[in-house]
Order: structure tokens, then sequence, then C-alpha cells
């Protein structure tokens, strides 16, 4: 029975379908979307999640698992991680063979640790990782994705990373030459599946021409019969050692260590929830528009069915078989596109989280939700103009009279003016209950969802309130011009078409607002957080120490180091050059040096600075801790035997608090180095605080009361202005190949921009959207009075004219609604989360508030042509 009464208007949906194309093409459109974007997420996250067997192949190759070899005697194995039984190592790891602990047979693959290397060309210096491996021993298959040649299978041979490749500008049969090593030739490009900016250089074990440190890590290959189960593990773990099956990256569920649980970030699921709720709001009122014209224009169809014995309900199910198959329509080709989408992106998206993706992962459950969605938000658009469709009198619908609204209009208009004050009062008192759970250590989903509950309603409610707000607007034209006066009337008058597209318009800035609001305050959080080691612009290079270590890390003396240093300034906008000496108690040969740092007065500590600082010695350093409009009382200080500090958490009663950490040996055995505290008298020369730069300075007199012998670890270039890349580049090149790496400090920067920018395209897009398909709508309703108005004298810009005045009419009601209430959201939202400072982002608001109107504007006058078609030929 049911199916009998929907075949027939199903039918008479899919006719209607075929016979306008236009609007069957747009409401599908708007429909795909969201449907489309959907797919195209959820097919690129499953995508880039890789499979079992996929991860299992990229972390250990073809082998049977991998193998650590620890500091201990024994460990305790939990899960996938291991602990020490006993917190002091017992043994060097590297004089440990494991293959006495395994079966017989079991082949091992050693991995020894990555290094780094320099490549020079020209006057660019790059430094890239080092990896070597016996890259074709079949255990290894995998772990390098080739995109070229093949790996290095003998000595001379490297396998350069593509990001590493493009940087030097070389290809596969050339010879690349790095610093310290033998010519090698380039055989093929393989990326780092999990990391493909990265740069290395991969050959065979002990390519660079540097004995390589024993390797503690190991590609497990079991003989026939052996199995990497939990007894083997257990085996070894007694023996100091970790192994890491591949079974327990096929089966995470066999090896998972057991743990109390726990759900997802409550906030993340509401907004979540939120977005997803907003994006099938707006379709529904944009395709809801397109039905409500349609419905209008069906109005003589409608009547003539309930003349001929049709029922009101025959009138409603037309419409919403309309919306049905629309929304399949829709949901098909989203679907379709959303695949093909992550088909097409797949390289751009793989850049984009800097990883390889595995096979392409579709998941039917989820693009079947999807596509039901769809479907709904279809139907949910022809919901009301089926409804008001139904309800137009027979007489006045045959006339072609669209009735009497009555009071049910103005009873509609007070009942959403209530909802949308009591939303935003739910939401008021949820983020204060909110605010005052986090204070106590609290929370939970739902004080998200309570937003969400009490937001939504208030946007629900406008929306509703939007047509008679345009019949509101409406009645302000009389002291406008004539196209203002005929634009406005017109928009009134038909609010059913306009009053959507306003909510729609609302819909999206309001989120997109909300959403700047919150990225605003996590950036100020994050640049009030961020503590710049030096002045914008300047530099620094950490050299090595004159002793036993110097030369194993091929650095050379200071006086070589510094003399780079001072080469290197030469191609930097450096306008001092300021050596930093350290307060360092003297070892033996090969010995860590003693330390002697600053401590914070009070168990307070001192903020964002660490909680111990180095410090540095003599008044040459006294300029650079202190200030340069400080130096002269922080060296006449230092000459009256005072410690100058820069932070007021460091001075306490006029005194302040070193500790001296005497030298540590190198030596396994050796007992931990003493400690003391001495309390010397200070001044404070409160200077900002640099991470990069020691925040307390002593004399050479102090130093050498404390034992300490100074040791220059640091130089500090004081550039004019910010360095350009390609000087860095050059001063990089002038340190050496095999020097010290130059640190720029180029301040917090802008790492939010890409998302604000991102915001202000989706609310523009949107705006457009919805004044687009609003005033091309009324342009097709309204021909024949634009033909009676041309046939009376008005000239042919009148046309563009009327679509501009509507299109601000759209665009300003619906932008300035989505600003106010997306800025409530926003504050509302980050008062709940104490600890978030409240942000205005006035450039964005102004951007969507006033940019995007105007853009809607112009974008529609341009688009319209003057010239109205033929409505009717004659004859």
């Amino acid at each position: 029975m049911i199916l009998a009464r929907w075949r027939p208007v199903l039918r008479v949906a899919r006719r209607t379908a075929r016979r306008h194309p236009g609007r069957t093409v747009l409401v599908a459109a708007l429909v795909a979307a969201p449907v489309l974007g959907t797919a195209f997420l959820d097919t690129a996250f499953r995508t880039q999640n890789l499979d079992p067997g996929t991860q299992a192949t990229r972390t250990m190759g073809a082998a049977d698992g991998t193998l650590s070899v620890s500091d201990y005697a024994r460990i305790q194995v939990t899960g996938t991680t291991y602990q020490a039984s006993d917190g002091t190592p017992q043994r060097d790891a590297a004089t440990v063979d494991p293959a006495t602990y395994l079966p017989a047979g079991t082949r091992l693959l050693p991995r020894p640790p990555d290094g780094t290397v320099a490549f020079v060309t020209g006057d660019r210096t790059t430094l890239a990782r080092t990896t070597e491996l016996a890259w074709t021993d079949p255990a290894a298959a995998g772990l390098l994705s080739v995109r070229s040649g093949r790996p290095a299978g003998a000595p001379g041979e490297l396998t350069l990373s593509p990001a590493l490749a493009d940087r030097l500008g070389v290809r596969v049969g050339q010879v690349v030459r790095p610093a310290g090593t033998p010519a090698q030739t380039v055989v093929g490009l393989a990326a780092d599946p999990a990391c493909l900016s990265c740069q290395f250089a991969a050959g065979l074990p002990g390519w660079t021409g540097k004995e390589s440190p024993t390797p503690v890590d190991y590609l497990v290959t079991l003989p026939a019969g052996a199995s990497a189960d939990v007894a083997l593990q257990q085996k070894l773990a007694a023996a100091g050692l970790f192994l890491s099956p591949r079974d327990a990256v096929l089966h995470p569920g066999r090896w998972a260590a057991p743990d109390g649980g726990g759900g997802g970030d409550p906030t993340l699921l509401a907004v979540i929830v939120l977005v997803a709720g907003l994006g099938l709001l707006e379709v529904v009122l944009l395709a809801g528009t397109a039905f409500a014209v349609a419905a209008r224009r069906q109005v003589r169809d409608s009547a003539l069915v309930l003349a001929n014995g049709g029922r009101r309900a025959d009138v409603r199910r037309m419409l919403l078989a309309q919306g049905a198959v629309l929304g399949g329509i829709g949901a098909a080709a989203g679907l379709v596109l959303g695949v093909l989408a992550v088909l097409a992106a797949r390289r751009p998206l793989e850049r984009l989280t800097d990883q390889e993706f595995g096979r392409l992962v579709v998941s039917p459950r989820d693009l079947g939700i999807a596509a039901v969605a769809g479907v709904l938000a279809g139907l949910a658009a022809a919901v009301v103009p089926a409804s008001s469709a139904s309800r137009v009198p027979v007489v006045a619908a045959l006339a072609g009279r669209q009735g009497r609204p009555g009071r049910a209009r103005h009873q509609l208009a007070a009942a959403a003016t209530v909802a949308a004050v009591a939303g935003l009062v739910i939401a008021g008192l949820v983020a204060w209950r909110w605010a005052a759970a986090r204070r106590a250590g609290a929370d939970g989903l739902v004080y998200p969802l309570g937003l969400v509950l009490g937001f939504g309603l208030t946007m629900v409610a406008l929306t509703v309130l939007a047509p008679t707000l345009v019949g509101l607007a409406g009645r302000f034209g009389g002291r406008l011009s004539l196209t203002g006066r005929l634009a406005l009337r017109d928009a009134a008058r038909h609010r059913h078409r306009t009053g959507p597209a306003v909510g729609a318009v609302m819909v999206a800035v309001a989120g997109s607002v909300a959403v700047a609001f919150a990225v605003a305050s996590y950036d100020q959080r994050d640049r009030d957080a961020y503590q710049p080691a030096l002045p914008a612009g300047w530099a620094s290079v950490y050299l090595s120490p004159d002793d036993g270590t110097a030369s194993s890390s091929g650095s050379g003396s200071q006086a070589d180091q510094l003399a780079a240093v001072r080469s290197a300034a030469t191609e930097l906008p450096t306008a001092a050059i300021v050596p930093v000496r350290a307060a360092q108690l003297p070892g033996d040969k090969g010995d860590y040096p003693g330390l002697v740092q600053v401590l914070p007065a009070g168990p307070e500590g001192c903020g964002n600075a660490q909680s111990t600082s180095d410090v540095a010695v003599g008044s040459g350093d006294a300029g650079l801790v202190a200030g340069a409009r400080s130096a002269g009382a922080a060296t006449a200080a230092l000459a009256a035997g005072r410690v100058v500090v820069t932070l007021p958490c460091l001075i306490r009663d006029g005194t302040t608090r070193l500790q001296i950490t005497g030298p540590a040996s190198s030596a396994e055995d050796a007992a931990p180095p003493a400690e003391k505290t001495v309390t010397l008298p200070a001044v404070l020369l409160e200077n900002p605080s640099f991470y990069g730069i020691p925040l307390a300075v002593i004399s050479d007199a102090t130093a050498r009361s404390l034992g300490a012998a100074p040791q220059t670890t640091l130089v500090v270039l004081e550039n004019s202005r910010m360095p350009t890349s390609a000087e860095e580049d050059r001063a990089q090149t002038a340190l050496g190949p095999v020097g010290s790496s130059l640190q720029v400090e180029r301040g917090y920067g802008r790492p939010y921009l890409p998302g604000f920018i991102a915001l202000i395209g989706g609310a523009g897009l949107v705006t457009l959207a919805g004044v687009a398909i609003s005033v091309t709508l009324s342009a097709a309703e309204g021909r024949a009075d634009l033909a009676t108005l041309a046939a009376i004298g008005a000239p042919p810009r009148r046309r563009r004219g009327l679509a501009m005045v509507q299109a601000a009419l759209i665009a300003g009601l619906g932008v300035g609604l989505g600003v106010l209430l997306g800025a409530v959201i926003g504050l509302t939202i980050m008062s709940g989360l104490n600890g978030y400072p409240l942000v205005v982002p006035w450039s964005t608001v102004l951007l969507v508030g006033v940019g995007v109107p105007v853009l809607g504007v112009l974008a529609v006058g341009l688009l319209t042509r003057s010239r109205l078609p033929m409505v009717r030929r004659l004859g």
C-alpha cells in the first residue's frame, strides 16, 4: 500500500528532474558537497592509517621482529614496551652478543645508529642524516620506498632521499662527494615512508669513512620452526634484550598491556558534532531555497492534483519525492567524486602529511552513512516547501496566487525569538558551569554537548526568523532609489527564497567566526608561552670544547671554530660578535666538565625560564646578558664582586644562589658528581628572558674563587636585521662542512595563518554560494516583472542593479547576524575553557564582515547580464 502511493510520485519526481536540469544540478551539487567532503576525509583518513601488514613492513622490513640490547642485565616487558628492573646500568650494550640468546640459525641484521654528513654544493652546505644498513639483505625489504634506481648494494654507492636529491640537484647516476668521505655514486632515489621530507643518504655500513659504533639494534629473522612468541620475549628480557615481534604489529590485541581505557577528548567530539550539524544545516537551507522556488512554480500542478481528487498528502509526497530523488543523485555523485578525489590528490596529501599512504581503503559502512545523510538532507530541504504547498487554497492556486499567510508567520517569529534567547541562556549557563568544573579539576562530555545544544537551538531559531527579518528590511526601502526599492520589496515579497539564503550565510559565517575566536585564543596562548632563544634576527653558534672530545667531533680547536664563525659573520648583517664564556669546572681528559648554574630564589621557579641556567663569566658578556643599556651598571656590579641576574625570581634579599656541579667521569662505574650551593650578593638588571643567553653573569675573580675555568661555549652574532635564507646558507657554508649548526632566531611566526585563511575562504565560499543561488532564482522567478519594466522604459542596467541590491541585502544581513552570533559563540566557549585568553580576531572579523559581502555584491554585478533574455515569443 505504501509503495503504491510512493511509486507514481517517484516517477513524477524523476521526470521533473529531467525536465528541469538546471535546478536538478543545483540541488544535487548542494547535497553532493558535504557528502563529497565526508567521503574524501573518511577515505583519506583510512588510507593514511596503514593496515598492520604495511606498518610491520615499514618498521621492520621482512624480518620476524626487531631486537634491542639494553644496558641492563634484566628488563621487565609490559605489552610492547619495557623498563629496567634496576635503574642502574650494569653493562655496556655494545659488548653483548645477542646471538647467544637466540635459537640456532637465527639471522641478525645489524642496524647502526644514524649519523650526520654534510654535502657542499657551491655556496650552500646541506646537512643530511646518514643511514647504514645492508639494504640488499632480504630482511631489509620494504624499509625504503624506492622511487627510481635501486638501493645501495656495494661500496661507493648511495641511495638518496628525493628531498635531499632535489636539494643537491643530483639524479641517479651522478657522483656526490660528502665531506670527509670518498666519492659516492647515486644509484637510486628512495624515500622514508614515514618521513617523505627527510633528507638522508643510505649506504652500506661504514660508507661514511668513520668507524661506526657497535650496533645495539637488529632485525631478527628466526629459523624455520621457531616463533617470536611471549615465551621467547620473556626469555630474552631475562637477559636484558627486548624483542618486538612482527606479530605485535599484526595483532596488537594479543600484546597490548591492560589499561584503564578512556574516552576521547570531549571538546574535540563536541566540535565534530557542531561542525557536522552546521554543514547539514547549511545544505538544508540552501537546497530548501531551490525547493521553495520549485514549489511556487509548481503550485498550479499541485492545485490540479487536488482538484482531481488528490489529497494534500499527495502534494506533500510529490515534493518530498523530488527531495529524495535529488538527494540520492547528489549523494551518489558525492561518494564517487570523494573517492576519486583521494586518488587524484594522493601525492599532494602525502606531501601534506609527510608520509606515504598505503593501499586505498574504502569503508562501505561510513560511505553508506554519508549517502543516507545526503538523502535525508534532500528530504529535509523539501519538508517546509512541501508543507507550504499543500496548504495553499485550491482556487487561489489555480488562479496563480499563493494565498494569505495569516497569523502563522507572526506566531512562528515570536516563538523563534523566544527560542533564540533561550539557546543563548542555556549556552551561557553551561559555559559558566564548565569553567567552574575545569577549575575544580573535573571535565566531561556533558558540557560541550550542552553548548552544542544551546547554540544549535539559537542557530535554528534565527534561521526560522530570517524571513521575518528580510520582511522588516523591506520596509526601509522607501528612502532608497527606484532600484533599491524594487529590490528590497521583491526580496520581502519572496522571503521564501531570500530567508533561507540569509540563514545559510548566517550559519556559515557564525561557524567560521566562532572557530576564528578559538584559533585566535590558541594562537595568543602559544605566542605568550613562546620564549625566543635570542632577540629577533640574531644568530648563535655552539662551539665544541678544547679537550679530548673535540677531536672526536671533528670540529677542530676553538681558535679554528672562532675563525670559522667570524668568516660566517661576513655573510650576515652582523653588527657585533660576542663569544660567551660559561663557568665550567675542568675535569680529567675525556670527562664531562662541571657546571656553575644559577637557581631560582624560591620554589615557585621562574615561569617560562629554565629551572637552572648557565652562568656567563666576564665583563665582556655583561652587555649581552643585562642588555646594552645596562652594560655600564653590570660592569660596575661585577667589579664589586656581585652577581648580575636578569630575572626577579633569581634574587631575594640582595642575594642569589649558584649551584656548583663537579665534573662527571665518563667511566661507567664512576660515582655521581658532587653538588653544592653557594649564596652570593647579587644585583638585578632586568632584561627580556632569552633561553639561548645565560640569565646571570659573574666576574673572572668570582669564577676563580668558585674553582671555575671559563670556557667559550657559545658565540652570539648580533645582526642588524633578519638574515635571508640565502645569507643563512652562505654563513652555514662558511662555518665548514663539519662545523656547528647556525641557529637564527626568526621569532614565533604565524603558524595559525593557514587556518585563518581557510576560515575566511570557507565563509566566503558559502556566502557567495548562498547569494548566487538566491539572486539566480530571483532573476529566474522575476523575468516577467523585469520584462514589464523593460517594456515601460527601464534601462538594461536596471536588472544588474536589482541583482546587486538583493545580493547586498542577503550577504549583509546574513554576514551581520553571523558575525554577531559567531562572536557570542566564540567568547562563550573560550570563557568555558578557562586558561585561554579572550582575543578578538579583528582582521578575520573585518574580512568576513566587510570583505565577503562586498565580494558577493561585485561577483553578482559582474556575472549578471544587463539585457533580459526573451521571455515569450509571440505568434
